[in-house]
Protein backbone atom coordinates (compact mmCIF):
# COMPACT_ATOMS: atom_id res chain seq x y z
CA UNK A 1 0.00 0.00 0.00
CA UNK A 2 1.25 3.47 -0.80
CA UNK A 3 0.53 6.75 1.00
CA UNK A 4 -2.41 7.61 -1.29
CA UNK A 5 -4.23 4.41 -0.37
CA UNK A 6 -3.77 4.96 3.36
CA UNK A 7 -5.01 8.53 3.59
CA UNK A 8 -5.68 8.45 7.30
CA UNK A 9 -5.29 11.62 9.33
CA UNK A 10 -3.25 11.04 12.42
CA UNK A 11 -3.98 13.18 15.46
CA UNK A 12 -1.58 16.00 16.14
CA UNK A 13 1.19 14.86 18.38
CA UNK A 14 3.77 17.05 20.03
CA UNK A 15 7.08 17.02 18.24
CA UNK A 16 10.37 16.56 20.03
CA UNK A 17 10.18 20.26 20.93
CA UNK A 18 6.74 19.93 22.54
CA UNK A 19 4.62 21.75 19.93
CA UNK A 20 2.04 19.86 17.89
CA UNK A 21 1.56 20.79 14.24
CA UNK A 22 -1.44 23.06 14.91
CA UNK A 23 0.38 24.92 17.68
CA UNK A 24 3.46 25.33 15.50
CA UNK A 25 1.32 26.66 12.66
CA UNK A 26 -0.32 29.16 15.02
CA UNK A 27 3.03 30.38 16.32
CA UNK A 28 4.40 30.79 12.79
CA UNK A 29 1.24 32.57 11.70
CA UNK A 30 1.52 35.01 14.60
CA UNK A 31 5.16 35.69 13.77
CA UNK A 32 4.43 36.12 10.06
CA UNK A 33 1.68 38.61 10.85
CA UNK A 34 3.55 40.47 13.59
CA UNK A 35 3.06 44.21 13.10
CA UNK A 36 4.20 45.64 16.41
CA UNK A 37 7.49 47.55 16.22
CA UNK A 38 8.96 45.56 19.11
CA UNK A 39 9.32 41.79 19.37
CA UNK A 40 10.49 39.80 22.37
CA UNK A 41 10.00 36.18 23.33
CA UNK A 42 7.81 37.33 26.22
CA UNK A 43 5.62 39.46 23.93
CA UNK A 44 5.29 36.55 21.54
CA UNK A 45 4.28 34.18 24.36
CA UNK A 46 1.73 36.69 25.72
CA UNK A 47 0.25 37.24 22.25
CA UNK A 48 -0.05 33.51 21.68
CA UNK A 49 -1.67 33.06 25.07
CA UNK A 50 -4.19 35.81 24.33
CA UNK A 51 -5.04 34.37 20.91
CA UNK A 52 -5.13 30.68 21.73
CA UNK A 53 -6.04 30.66 25.39
CA UNK A 54 -3.10 28.33 26.05
CA UNK A 55 0.12 29.28 27.75
CA UNK A 56 3.23 28.81 25.59
CA UNK A 57 6.38 28.89 27.70
CA UNK A 58 9.20 30.94 26.20
CA UNK A 59 11.66 28.05 26.58
CA UNK A 60 9.33 25.79 24.62
CA UNK A 61 9.10 28.34 21.82
CA UNK A 62 12.84 28.95 21.76
CA UNK A 63 13.65 25.24 21.51
CA UNK A 64 11.70 24.80 18.27
CA UNK A 65 14.03 25.36 15.33
CA UNK A 66 11.33 26.62 12.98
CA UNK A 67 9.97 29.06 15.56
CA UNK A 68 13.48 30.23 16.44
CA UNK A 69 14.29 30.84 12.76
CA UNK A 70 10.99 32.63 12.09
CA UNK A 71 11.57 34.77 15.20
CA UNK A 72 15.10 35.67 14.07
CA UNK A 73 13.91 36.60 10.57
CA UNK A 74 11.07 38.75 11.90
CA UNK A 75 13.36 40.43 14.43
CA UNK A 76 15.86 41.22 11.69
CA UNK A 77 13.10 42.67 9.51
CA UNK A 78 11.83 44.81 12.38
CA UNK A 79 15.32 46.16 13.07
CA UNK A 80 15.81 46.97 9.40
CA UNK A 81 12.39 48.59 9.27
CA UNK A 82 13.21 50.73 12.30
CA UNK A 83 16.37 52.00 10.61
CA UNK A 84 14.53 53.01 7.47
CA UNK A 85 11.33 54.23 9.16
CA UNK A 86 12.48 57.84 9.44
CA UNK A 87 13.33 58.01 5.75
CA UNK A 88 10.20 56.28 4.67
CA UNK A 89 7.78 58.36 6.76
CA UNK A 90 8.15 61.26 4.35
CA UNK A 91 7.63 58.93 1.41
CA UNK A 92 4.57 57.41 3.04
CA UNK A 93 3.08 60.84 3.66
CA UNK A 94 3.74 61.88 0.07
CA UNK A 95 2.12 58.71 -1.25
CA UNK A 96 -0.84 59.18 1.08
CA UNK A 97 -1.34 62.76 -0.12
CA UNK A 98 -1.22 61.61 -3.74
CA UNK A 99 -3.74 58.89 -3.00
CA UNK A 100 -6.07 61.40 -1.33
CA UNK A 101 -5.92 63.62 -4.43
CA UNK A 102 -6.73 60.61 -6.65
CA UNK A 103 -9.60 59.58 -4.38
CA UNK A 104 -11.00 63.12 -4.37
CA UNK A 105 -10.92 63.18 -8.18
CA UNK A 106 -12.66 59.79 -8.30
CA UNK A 107 -15.35 60.97 -5.88
CA UNK A 108 -15.95 64.11 -7.93
CA UNK A 109 -16.29 62.06 -11.12
CA UNK A 110 -18.69 59.61 -9.49
CA UNK A 111 -20.82 62.46 -8.12
CA UNK A 112 -21.10 63.93 -11.62
CA UNK A 113 -21.99 60.54 -13.11
CA UNK A 114 -24.59 60.04 -10.40
CA UNK A 115 -26.12 63.43 -11.15
CA UNK A 116 -26.26 62.58 -14.87
CA UNK A 117 -27.90 59.24 -14.17
CA UNK A 118 -30.42 60.86 -11.85
CA UNK A 119 -31.27 63.35 -14.60
CA UNK A 120 -31.74 60.52 -17.11
CA UNK A 121 -34.08 58.74 -14.70
CA UNK A 122 -36.12 61.93 -14.25
CA UNK A 123 -36.40 62.35 -18.00
CA UNK A 124 -37.52 58.77 -18.48
CA UNK A 125 -40.11 59.10 -15.72
CA UNK A 126 -41.32 62.51 -16.71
Amino acid sequence: MDAAETDVSLPDRPSATGLCDDELAQVLQVLDGWTQPRLTWQLLAMTLSAQTGRRSPVKLLMRNTRVFLAYAVKLSMLEQSARTRCKSEETVLTLAKERIVRQDALIARLVLENMQLAEQVRQLQG
